[in-house]
C-alpha cells in the first residue's frame, strides 16, 4: 500500500528554524537557540543547518556572535525548498493501493489525498516571510 505525504522532524525543524531566522532580521542566530525554542536536539538541529547550508538556504557565521542567517531575503525563499532540502520531492497520492488506473469511476479515499496533498503543497509553496506573518496572526 502507499503512504500517506509524511514530512520528516528533519524537515519540521528546518522550516521552523527559516521563520526563526526570519524573524531575526538578518541577526545570527545560534544553534543552541533554535534547539532551545523548538524543543529539539543540539545536534539534530546542527544537522539539518548543515543540509539547508549546503543547499544554499542559509549561511553560518562562527564566532561568539555567530549562527544561521538566511542567504536570501525571507519573501524569495518557499517552504517547500526547506521540505524538499530535507526529504526530497514531494509526491502526493491519490490511489491507496499504489493503481495508476482504477476500474471505478471514483474513489472517496483516493480524492480526499489528492485534495489533501494539494492543499499541503499550496501552503509549502508559500514564502518563509509569509509563513512568519502567519505564525503572528498577520494574514
Amino acid at each position: 500500500m502507499r503512504s500517506l505525504i509524511r514530512i520528516s522532524d528533519a524537515a519540521v525543524i528546518a522550516v521552523h528554524a527559516a521563520i526563526l531566522l526570519a524573524e531575526a532580521g538578518g541577526k545570527p542566530v545560534p544553534t543552541s537557540v533554535i534547539a532551545y525554542t523548538f524543543s529539539v536536539s543540539p545536534a539534530h538541529v546542527s544537522k539539518v543547518m548543515q543540509r539547508l547550508e549546503k543547499a544554499g538556504l542559509v549561511k553560518s557565521a562562527r564566532g561568539p556572535s555567530g549562527g544561521f542567517t538566511l542567504s536570501a531575503p525571507p519573501s524569495k525563499i518557499k517552504l517547500r525548498r526547506m521540505v524538499e532540502t530535507m526529504d526530497g520531492k514531494i509526491e502526493t497520492c491519490g490511489c491507496l493501493l499504489g493503481r495508476d488506473a482504477c476500474m471505478r469511476k471514483r474513489c472517496m479515499l483516493g480524492d480526499f489525498l489528492a485534495r489533501t496533498g494539494q492543499g499541503l503543497i499550496e501552503v509549502l509553496d508559500r514564502s518563509v516571510q509569509e509563513a512568519a506573518a502567519y505564525t503572528h496572526g498577520k494574514n
